[in-house]
Order: C-alpha cells, then sequence, then structure tokens
C-alpha cells in the first residue's frame, strides 16, 4: 500500500506541476502523444518506483556485490526510461532531467512521513493483512 500511495500521490503531483507549466511538447514526435511536455510523467514515476524497490530491497540483499548490481540494473533501468522518451521525441531532455531531480525531492520530502503513515495503515487495516509484510531481523 505504501508503494502504491507513493505512486498514486506522485503521479498527481507531476500532473499538477504539469498543468502549472504547460510546455508544449517537441514537433515530430515518432509516437503522436498529446498534453504538456514538462516534467516526464514516465521518468518521474519510474524514478520513483525504482528508487522504492530499492530501499525495499536493498537491506534484503547481504552480499556488496549483488547490492550493486541491483543498483545498477535501477539506474539503467531509469536512464532507458529517460532515453526513451527523448529518443521518441515526447519530451525534451530537460523534462527528463527535472523529472530525476522532483522525483528526488518528492522521496526526500516524504520519506520522514514513512513511518507515521505506515503505523497508521497497521491501526486501520486488520493484522491478517499486514502480517506477511512485516520485515523479519
Amino acid at each position: 500500500m505504501w508503494v502504491g500511495g507513493l505512486q498514486l500521490v506522485g503521479s498527481a503531483f507531476a500532473e499538477i506541476i504539469k498543468q502549472l507549466v504547460g510546455r508544449s511538447r517537441p514537433l515530430h514526435q515518432l509516437v503522436p502523444d498529446s498534453g504538456y511536455s514538462f516534467p516526464s510523467g514516465h521518468t518521474f514515476c519510474t524514478t520513483v518506483l525504482v528508487i522504492t524497490l530499492l530501499i525495499l530491497c536493498l537491506p534484503q540483499i547481504k552480499d556488496q556485490e549483488n547490492q550493486l548490481i541491483a543498483i545498477v540494473i535501477g539506474v539503467v533501468w531509469i536512464g532507458m526510461v529517460a532515453a526513451s522518451r527523448v529518443y521518441l521525441r515526447d519530451h525534451y531532455a530537460s523534462d527528463v532531467i527535472a523529472s530525476l531531480l522532483l522525483a528526488g525531492g518528492y522521496l526526500l520530502i516524504i520519506a520522514p512521513y514513512a513511518e507515521a503513515v505506515q503505523s497508521k495503515l497497521r491501526s486501520i487495516l486488520p493484522e491478517r493483512i499486514l502480517k506477511p509484510w512485516t520485515p523479519k531481523n
């Protein structure tokens, strides 16, 4: 629920910025798309998802070499999405760079509230739903 909430709120945040800025998309798109260009929603949401997954998974990986491999895979994944948005001429390079920075800032702002939100979810949801997801030390 936490990861889904991060994605949902983050996507709304990116869409609000997109509507406020109102930057038109590049000309001659390879795959026609409508709407505004800045920031790239695909890049923003991919960055939030990958960083969140890394935060959740890296502590479970004990070998530093495997941790490094996971980080490299995450960075390549984000890079491929960002590059594809520019290649398809759906966004300018500045759109995807700004999306990376916005996603990082968004996660830094949200991080201090993670424990409070998770404890609230624990108090609302039945224990049988949460029990399989509780971390083992």
